[in-house]
């Protein structure tokens, strides 16, 4: 599953490789004919977005799986949800001015490299302290990878945004059965 994931995110690569497109009225400018119409960078959001549920549901899945046999006091295990959660609420808090800074898909990408963090973690070590610091990458990720990804959504989804938030959250949850 990690060389598969190394594979998707290199194929996605390219796309966040270009910098985040300017902001305003023509970013949103719906087509011609009024009606949504699908094109690259629409294409290329839902494959990234679905990309993202492949590659946060496998630690979010086995990283708790992974420490049980590791870690025998369930009241120390159990400090990985809260520092997950902890992580999850200070990092969309903190989603905002990074937006204003790096805008959407700057964050995005960011946040996939802080899980790409996390995720390996408990692949270089198999201690306690790699599993809380991929409970910590992971935990702040989650929620800020989704709120760039629909902002981008609604930036690349002109005057109809629901239309491409849709596909999106269905490649991410029908296709890695994610969320």
């Amino acid at each position: 599953l990690g060389g598969l994931a190394l594979v998707l995110t290199i194929a996605t690569w390219p796309v966040f490789r270009k910098g985040t497109p300017a902001r305003g009225p023509a970013a949103n400018k719906p087509a011609p004919t009024g009606r949504f119409r699908w094109n690259r960078d629409r294409v290329l959001i839902v494959v990234c977005y679905g990309v993202f549920g492949f590659g946060y549901i496998i630690p979010a899945t086995f990283v708790p799986a992974m420490a049980k046999p590791i870690v025998s006091d369930p009241a120390v295990f159990g400090w990985s949800w809260p520092l997950f959660g902890a992580a999850a609420v200070l990092s969309t808090l903190a989603a905002g001015g990074l937006v204003g800074k790096l805008g959407n898909r700057g964050v995005w990408v960011a946040s996939a490299l802080v899980m790409a963090i996390g995720v390996g973690a408990p692949a270089v070590s198999t201690g306690l302290t790699a599993i809380m610091v991929s409970a910590v990458c992971v935990g702040a990720t989650v929620g800020v990878v989704t709120l760039g990804g629909m902002q981008e959504a609604r930036r690349v989804g002109g005057a109809h945004p629901r239309a491409r938030m849709a596909p999106m959250t269905g490649g991410r949850t029908g296709v890695w059965g994610g969320d």
